[in-house]
Parts: C-alpha cells; structure tokens; sequence
C-alpha cells in the first residue's frame, strides 16, 4: 500500500499541526513519508485489516488498541510525548485508515472474485 499520494494530497488537513509543533523536532512530509515505510506501520495495517472484519460485527475497541500502538510507534521514532503531537497523530492515524479502505474499496473493485466474496462475507454478517 503506498500511502505517499494521500498523504501529499491531504497534507494541507496536517500541515497546520505541524506549523505549531516545537520547530526543534525533525517532523516534516518528508519524515512522515518514512514513517510511514516503517515495518511496523506494516503491522500496524494488518491489525487495522484484521480489526475491519471485527468492526463489521460493532466491536469497536480493538480500533483504540491499535491507534495506541501508533500513538506510540510515533512518539518513539520522532521523540516527542504524544499529548504534545495527540492531534498531528490523530490526523495521521485517520489518514493510514482512509489508505486502508482506498486501497481495499481498490482491490475489491477491480477483482470481480473478491467483489463477489466480500458481498457474501457481508450478507452472512462476517
């Protein structure tokens, strides 16, 4: 999933909380951008997959689980608290879930099986 055109295309949504961020910090688009080809936002992705299939059925409390662990990856690479940086990292993390359902919406569209598939998973409840 290659996250770089949304997060170009949205930039102007974060680009006011990076303007009120401690100018002693490295957080730029471009910084962001490598964040975002860390491994672990790889991992971060297939728990938000995995959690879409939870989330059809109501269960709502994994999603939290899983923008803590981002909360957190991004505090760590950047080296900030995140309550200093919660609503850049809020913004963030809704623009990896928009990618997510883009690039799904994308595979599901131009695969008739999967359409087909993902029609009766959601007919059965699953």
């Amino acid at each position: 999933m290659d996250i770089n055109p949304i997060l170009e295309r949205d930039f102007e949504v974060f680009s006011e909380e990076l303007e009120l961020l401690d100018k002693d910090n490295d957080i730029n688009l471009d910084s962001i951008i490598k964040f975002f080809k860390l491994p672990m936002i790889e991992n971060i992705v297939r728990q938000l997959y995995a959690s879409s299939y939870q989330n059809a059925s109501g269960n709502w409390g994994r999603l939290d689980t899983i923008q803590k662990e981002f909360n957190l990856l991004f505090s760590t690479y950047f080296n900030v608290e995140d309550n200093n940086v919660y609503e850049l990292i809020s913004l963030l993390f809704g623009i990896l879930i928009e990618a997510c359902d883009e690039t799904l919406k994308d595979i599901i569209n131009n695969n008739p099986e999967v359409a087909a598939h993902s029609a009766q998973c959601l007919a059965m409840g699953a």
